[in-house]
C-alpha cells in the first residue's frame, strides 16, 4: 500500500446504511388493499352474467319498442320504465339500465320521430327524457326538458333524485334563454322604432329644404 511518515494509511471503517424503518401497519394495509382487489374482481366476474343478461333485454325491448303490434311496443315501454325507474331510485352512479340504453339513444329517437300511436309516443318520450340526461347532447337542446313536456305526465319524481335536478336545472336554462330571447327581441323593437323616426325627421329635413330651394314661379 502507500507509505506515508509514520507508516501506512489507515483507512477509517464505513458505517454501514441504516435500513429504512418499516411501517408496522404497512403489511396489514398491503394486505388489505389486496383483499380488497380480489373481492373487487371476484364481484365483477358475478356481475357480468348480470350485465350480459341485463344488456339483452335492453337490446330486446329497444326492437320491441318498433315491432308493428302496438300491445308488444306498450310492453316494451313498460318493462323499460320499470328497469330504469327502480335503478334510479338510489341513484349514485348512472345506474346500468340507462348505462346500456345509451348506445341506443339515436335509435329510440328515430323511433319516436317516426310517429305512431299517441300512447306509445308519450311513453317513449318519458323514457327518452330520462336517457337524454346520460346522453352527450348538443349544446341547448335539452333535450330532457323536450321530451318530458310531450310525455305522458305523471309524477317527476318516480324517475329519481338525480332526474328532477337535471330537469330543474333545463328548466333555468329555458327560461333564461326564453329571458335573454325577449330582451333581444325587445332591444331590436327599440333600434327599428329610433331607426324609423330618425328616417322620418331626415325625411322631414330634405322635404323642407327641397321647398326652399324650389324657384319661385311667377304671378
Amino acid at each position: 500500500g502507500t507509505q506515508t511518515q509514520g507508516g501506512p494509511t489507515q483507512l477509517s471503517p464505513k458505517r454501514p446504511a441504516m435500513a429504512p424503518k418499516e411501517d408496522p401497519k404497512a403489511p396489514a394495509a398491503a394486505a388489505d388493499k389486496a383483499a380488497d382487489k380480489k373481492k373487487k374482481k371476484k364481484e365483477e366476474e358475478e356481475m357480468s352474467e348480470e350485465d350480459a343478461a341485463l344488456i339483452e333485454k335492453m337490446q330486446l325491448l329497444v326492437t320491441r319498442c318498433s315491432d308493428v303490434e302496438k300491445g308488444i311496443r306498450v310492453n316494451a315501454l313498460t318493462e323499460m320504465s320499470r328497469e330504469i325507474r327502480e335503478a334510479t331510485s338510489s341513484m349514485t352512479s348512472v345506474p346500468k339500465p340507462l348505462k346500456f340504453l345509451r348506445p341506443h339513444y339515436p335509435t329510440l329517437k328515430q323511433i319516436h320521430t317516426g310517429g305512431g300511436d299517441e300512447e306509445v309516443q308519450k311513453m317513449l318520450a318519458d323514457v327518452l327524457s330520462v336517457l337524454a340526461m346520460t346522453y352527450a347532447e348538443d349544446d341547448g337542446a335539452r333535450e330532457s326538458l323536450r321530451y318530458k313536456l310531450i310525455g305522458a305526465g305523471g309524477k317527476v319524481g318516480a324517475w329519481g333524485h338525480e332526474y328532477v335536478r337535471h330537469l330543474a336545472a333545463e328548466v333555468g336554462e329555458e327560461y333564461n334563454a326564453r329571458l335573454a330571447a325577449a330582451d333581444a327581441a325587445a332591444d331590436r323593437a327599440r333600434e327599428t322604432e329610433a331607426a324609423k323616426e330618425e328616417g322620418g325627421e331626415a325625411a322631414e329635413m330634405e322635404t323642407a329644404e327641397a321647398e326652399g330651394a324650389a324657384p319661385l314661379l311667377p304671378a
